[in-house]
C-alpha cells in the first residue's frame, strides 16, 4: 500500500497433489481461462499466470498467480481533482485587491478546512500502515499550500503602509465600508516619523541626516520585502506546486506501469 493508488498486487494460489498421489499423477500447466469478472470492488485483473514451483520440500505443484491493478480514473475523480480545484481556488485570491484582505484569509481557511476533512476520510477508507503512503504525500502538499497563503498574506498585509506613505492612495475596509487612504508627502513623512524619533527633527545637523537616511533605508527595505513576498505568491509558489504535481504523477504512472522492472511486485512466473 505505499504506492497506493498506483500499486499493484499479487495474489497466488498453489495447487498441489493431497498424500502420496502425486508419486502415480503429475501436474502439468497447460491452459489457464478465467471466467469470472475482471472488475472488482478495489481492483482489476491485470492478467493472470500459472507455473510449475516446489511449494513444500521436495513436492511440486502448480501456482497461479493474479496480478491486479487499480483503476486510475476513480481516484483522480474523488480525490486528485477536488483538491487540484480547491487549491486553484485559494491560489485566485493572491490577485484579489488588498482590500479583500479578510477574504483573502476566510477563503484560504475554509480550503484548509475541506482539506483536512478530506485527508481524514480517505485516511479512514484505507488500511492502517506503519507508513506514510504516497496518497498521504499528495494530501499533505495539498495542505501545507493553502497554510502557506494564509502566513504569506498576513504577512504582505504587515508590510503594507497603512497611512499612504508608499506615494499611492490605499482603500482600506472602514466599518464594512472603502475608504481612500491619501497618500502623505515628504514633510506629512517626517512629520509622523518625528513622533516616534526625535532624532529625525534634531538641530543637530548630522544626527537628523543619519536619522532620515537610516528612516528612507528601513522604507525601501519594506518595498523590496513586499516585492519579494508577492513574487513568492504569484510565481514561487505556483512553480514548487506545478513541479510536484508533475514529479508525483511521473513517478506514480512509472510505478503503475512498470511494477515489476522496478522490483515493487515479485511474482514467481516470469510471464508478468
Amino acid at each position: 500500500m505505499m504506492f497506493y493508488p498506483f500499486d499493484s498486487q499479487v495474489c497466488y494460489a498453489d495447487i498441489i497433489m493431497k498424500g502420496n498421489v502425486d508419486v502415480y499423477v503429475k501436474l502439468v500447466p497447460d491452459e489457464l481461462n478465467f471466467f469470472g469478472d475482471t472488475e472488482l470492488s478495489q481492483y482489476f485483473i491485470r492478467g493472470y499466470h500459472h507455473c510449475i514451483r516446489e511449494i513444500r520440500k521436495g513436492k511440486n505443484g502448480i501456482r497461479v498467480e493474479v496480478l491486479l491493478g487499480r483503476r486510475l480514473v476513480g481516484n483522480a475523480l474523488t480525490v486528485f481533482l477536488p483538491t487540484l480545484l480547491l487549491n486553484i481556488i485559494g491560489h485566485s485570491t493572491n490577485y484579489f485587491k488588498p482590500f479583500f484582505f479578510e477574504a483573502v484569509i476566510s477563503v484560504n481557511l475554509t480550503v484548509l478546512l475541506v482539506l483536512a476533512t478530506m485527508f481524514i476520510s480517505v485516511s479512514d477508507s484505507l488500511p492502517d500502515t506503519s507508513y506514510v503512503k504516497m496518497i498521504d504525500i499528495w494530501l499533505l502538499f495539498n495542505l501545507i499550500i493553502p497554510f502557506v497563503e494564509v502566513l504569506l498574506h498576513t504577512y504582505i498585509d504587515s508590510l503594507r503602509e497603512e497611512d499612504g506613505e508608499g506615494g499611492e492612495e490605499r482603500e482600506i475596509n472602514h466599518h464594512g465600508k472603502p475608504r481612500k487612504v491619501e497618500p502623505l508627502n515628504n514633510d506629512q513623512v517626517i512629520q509622523v516619523a518625528s513622533a516616534s524619533d526625535k532624532k529625525l527633527v534634531s538641530r543637530d545637523e548630522k544626527v537628523q541626516v543619519n536619522a532620515l537616511r537610516n528612516f528612507y533605508s528601513q522604507t525601501n527595505r519594506r518595498q523590496k520585502k513586499l516585492d519579494m513576498a508577492d513574487r513568492a505568491a504569484h510565481r514561487i509558489i505556483p512553480g514548487i506546486a506545478l513541479t510536484f504535481i508533475g514529479v508525483f504523477w511521473i513517478v506514480g504512472l512509472l510505478l503503475y506501469t512498470y511494477p515489476k522492472r522496478l522490483g515493487l511486485i515479485n511474482p514467481y512466473c516470469d510471464e508478468f
